[in-house]
């Protein structure tokens, strides 16, 4: 038996060699304890210490050999892994009926509305709204998970992940804290390293899609609520650009299947209530008047377009011209990004409403600037 790695031997609990037991705290040190090799003859003593069975045929004087608790397995190994590419976004409650609920009546009406006619949140920047998660919970397992990813409605954007504005991103606030928390455009209300609460993703990886990941443990009686946050609002010019926004909620295990998923529309804005009325009244009046179409059948009369005066030819001249622009020398490096990041969207943004075959043009422009943008971000932040 070793005297001094493994410690020696502490109290005799009965006669019976058999049921020795040793404080593993005492028989080996912490640093050189290999967990890799930990065996099955470990268990909790009475006081909930961890403890070394000694084996029936082992006597005090050939005790040689280590024997140690089974590992118990890392909280972060129990972990989904963080989904590349696009997230899936077609909504099911799956055999475990997952659902999500935003309960309108206890919204803060000036802070915070849902519309049940749109499935959509109003809310403003750095609001707290709580999300209800039920599922059937006796027959799932524990822990679950419930995975919160942000995305653009449109599915012309689709391919396209959601991050953070610059100005946002920049903010003092953020100093020191991991760039995955600060591209999220979506927070949980609880602070960053609250245990149960992680977010994913890469900023150096384009197709690593940020998400807020919450791990739900055992089975309450009727439903989990968390509440999140946006950082952003839709109107930021480098961030969501004025696109509609919608989060991807789905319910997961720790190997990362999916139980089920549903999705909810937001909107981040100063003004919620005003915003919803706009928004639903729109719906509203889109609907009447496809309905009308619909009933209706009328004949469509074509009309002639307006003749120009004789002598006068509008002339219509082509943008699609490829420029390259000299050395210029641009102060600061956030107004050189902010500064391709509003060319980019403008060239997506067309490429988008051209022709496919037509469209591939557009893609080398675009996909260098995409990498002098990722390169200028890498270079912000190795400084």
């Amino acid at each position: 038996m070793h005297s001094n790695s493994a410690g020696t031997m502490l109290k005799q609990e009965s006669g019976n060699l058999a049921e020795f037991e040793y404080d593993i705290n005492q028989m080996y040190s912490v640093d050189s304890m290999n967990l890799e090799d930990l065996g099955p003859l470990g268990t909790f003593n009475s006081q909930g210490n961890l403890v070394v069975l000694s084996p029936p045929d082992v006597s005090e004087e050939t005790l040689d050999i280590a024997y140690a608790m089974p590992s118990v397995p890392n909280i972060e190994d129990m972990m989904p892994v963080s989904p590349r590419g696009p997230p899936a976004r077609t909504p099911f409650p799956g055999g475990l009926n997952f659902t999500v609920e935003i309960n309108a009546a206890d919204t803060n009406r000036k802070k915070y509305l849902y519309s049940h006619q749109l499935n959509r949140i109003y809310v403003d920047i750095k609001t707290n709204f709580p999300v209800q998660f039920r599922w059937d919970f006796e027959r799932a397992g524990s822990p679950m998970f419930v995975r919160a990813t942000t995305v653009f409605s449109d599915d012309a954007q689709s391919e396209k992940r959601v991050e953070r504005c610059l100005q946002h991103t920049h903010e003092s606030a953020n100093a020191g804290i991991d760039p995955t928390i600060v591209q999220n455009v979506l927070h949980s209300s609880a602070a960053p390293g609250t245990m149960g609460v992680y977010y994913c993703g890469a900023p150096g990886l384009p197709d690593a899609w940020y998400s807020v990941l919450l791990r739900f443990d055992g089975r309450p009686q009727e439903a989990y609520s968390h509440a999140y946050q946006f950082v952003c609002k839709n109107s930021c010019s480098s961030g969501i650009n004025r696109r509609s926004i919608d989060i991807i909620f789905t319910l997961e295990d720790h190997t990362g299947q999916v139980y089920g998923r549903q999705t909810v529309g937001a909107r981040v804005c100063a003004c919620p209530r005003r915003d919803k009325h706009k928004d639903e009244s729109a719906a509203r009046t889109a609907h009447s008047n496809n309905s009308n179409n619909n009933n209706n059948k009328r004949r469509v009369q074509t009309q002639q377009a307006p003749t120009q005066p004789a002598g006068k030819k509008v002339k219509i001249e082509p943008d699609d011209d490829v420029l390259v622009l000299p050395p210029l020398p641009i102060v600061g490096r956030r107004t050189m990004v902010t500064g391709l990041e509003v060319m980019l969207n403008m060239m997506e943004a067309v490429a988008a409403k051209t022709p496919e075959h037509e469209a591939d043009k557009y893609q080398t422009s675009i996909r260098a600037l995409r990498d002098k943008i990722q390169e200028l971000r890498g270079g912000s932040q190795a400084e």
